[in-house]
């Protein structure tokens, strides 16, 4: 199962952020996995305007969202890549983190 969270501009979230952190939504698509989930989170999704905050719903969304990295961090692999970019522009550095569990939430 693939879950790729492709919006990385902060306003659009702030205006989709009920579809965008849904609840349900993540947790759907983590559960329904068979055999591996990858769960593709932009940074900027993780760390929203307080604005996302004032909605209950999108809050328990990014709290899942954020439960789940930590979850990655404490228990599972950390693997930071390099992605190609020109020389004139800023590095973009793509943080993987593999959990290995039978039950993530």
């Amino acid at each position: 199962m693939i879950v790729s969270y492709g919006v990385s501009d902060p306003e659009t979230a702030l205006r989709e952020g009920e579809f965008i952190y849904s609840l349900n939504r993540l947790n759907v698509a983590i559960t329904r996995a068979r055999a591996k989930c990858l769960v593709f989170l932009p940074r900027p999704l993780l760390e929203p305007s307080l604005d996302v905050l004032q909605n209950e719903a999108s809050a328990q969304g990014l709290g899942l969202m954020q439960a789940l990295v930590e979850y990655g961090r404490t228990s599972g692999q950390i693997t930071v890549l390099p992605l190609a970019q020109p020389e004139a522009l800023a590095p973009i550095l793509l943080t993987a983190i593999r959990c290995v569990s039978d039950h993530l939430l």
